[in-house]
């Protein structure tokens, strides 16, 4: 008798009450975490230029399916502002992803399972692409895709998972580049959990080797089809910005040092970004607390064979940017990537301190996720700010002066 699939147990999956506790519990921790976004509802100059001119062309920097999108949910063109809902759509989808995650870990705490879903949608790096009043819910469907994928691959049910984790691969290339190597880190992590035995008993049945043969197969794959698809139907409708910036790096001797160079990149992003105090006490907690619980698990050798795994997970993990000539950490959101791996350490944390039952070694979350929750609301309130100055304040903000430059706020600017 065939094994049933998993969409065989969707349809009770979706019943389950604890499971919707577990999400319900993310939501609203994901909504009180981005309130001050969501009640805002400033838009980036991209989103003030769409919503005065109802204009997509997302499609000339790369990403056609993000058009398709937008553009079926308003019925057409002109697309309209839909700012908040965007954005709230983008915060249930990644609790969804976030409490699948925690499923895989055998994790059924609905508070727990929040904070693990919360690094998803509210880590620093992340809160650009969720201030997008447009960009906000195909840039969060990418990243639900990538993870997604990685989940199908190290589940292992056999051709048809492998088949859909590569369709969700290329969907998430096409929604938004930069999200599509969340599949990298989250599978990266989720090898490692197997390694440790860390999983959940379901999701421990494949070895290590086919887990990193599959998932780098799934990767290469979805990212050739897109570079591909890319180049027969849509390379002439490119910008120039977009031609530019997926220019590979030239095949010489100095290859290997430029592809060094770029996997460092986004680490010294992050020891810039909060590599001083007081900034960088929760993420040494966070590291402390997780090399302790593993050394204790384990032994003091696999926690240093872990922590070196990871690193190189987190090097790997631009994936496909790591190819391209010029530096892809242009914009904080394209670390997006960030999140799966915090919310993959936080899990294996809970893991390890309920099997030593030393549950106060996951109290070593909270800091961060307090930082997160600071972050969040700082940059809600700025966000709010620039809007307010930019009414009548003294000095024109950046976006109005984008927005004056582009002749979109002519009354305002007083021509």
């Amino acid at each position: 008798m065939a094994q049933p699939g998993l969409s065989d147990h969707w349809p009770g999956l979706l019943r389950e009450q604890e499971l919707q506790r577990q999400w319900w519990t993310s939501f609203v921790a994901g909504v009180l975490t981005l309130f001050p976004l969501l009640i805002a509802v400033d838009l980036y100059i991209d989103d003030v230029e769409r919503a005065m001119r109802g204009t997509l062309n997302w499609v000339r920097v790369g990403r056609p399916l993000a058009d398709l999108l937008v553009e079926s949910l308003n019925f057409g063109r002109p697309v309209t502002a839909m700012a908040p809902l965007y954005t709230l759509v983008a915060i249930a989808l990644l609790s969804a992803v976030g409490v699948a995650c925690s499923r895989a870990y055998g994790i059924r705490s609905p508070f727990w399972t929040a904070m693990a879903s919360l690094p998803l949608m509210a880590q620093p790096y992340a809160l650009q692409a969720m201030s997008y009043g447009f960009d906000s819910l195909f840039m969060a469907l990418a990243l639900a895709c990538a993870i997604a994928a990685a989940l199908l691959v190290n589940r292992g049910r056999g051709w048809r998972s492998y088949s859909a984790a590569l369709l969700l691969q290329l969907v998430s290339f096409n929604l938004y580049q930069p999200a599509a190597n969340g599949f990298l880190v989250m599978t990266g992590c989720l090898c490692v959990s197997s390694a440790l035995g860390l999983l959940d008993r379901s999701w421990q049945q494949l070895s290590l080797r086919l887990r990193l043969v599959t998932s780098a197969v799934i990767y290469a794959g979805g990212y050739g089809l897109y570079r591909l698809l890319i180049a027969l139907f849509y390379e002439q409708r490119l910008n120039g910005y977009a031609v530019s910036s997926a220019e590979l790096k030239p095949l010489d001797a100095a290859l290997p040092l430029a592809l060094v160079n770029s996997a460092s990149e986004p680490l010294q992003t992050l020891l810039r970004d909060f590599g001083h105090w007081p900034l960088l006490l929760p993420l040494l907690l966070l590291v402390f607390s997780y090399a302790a619980l593993i050394t204790q698990w384990r032994s003091l050798r696999v926690a240093f064979s872990t922590m070196a795994a990871l690193l190189m997970v987190i090097l790997l993990a631009p994936g496909g940017m790591l190819l391209l000539r010029d530096s892809f950490v242009r914009h904080p959101r394209v670390l997006l990537y960030f999140g799966p791996l915090v919310t993959s350490l936080m899990l294996q944390m809970m893991v390890v301190s309920a099997a030593l039952k030393r549950h106060l070694w996951r109290l070593g979350v909270l800091p961060l996720i307090w930082l997160m929750v600071v972050f969040s609301y700082s940059y809600g309130h700025a966000f709010a700010a620039q809007a307010v100055l930019s009414r009548g304040g003294s000095r024109a903000s950046r976006l109005l002066h984008q927005c004056c430059r582009r002749g979109l706020l002519r009354n305002q600017c007083g021509s």
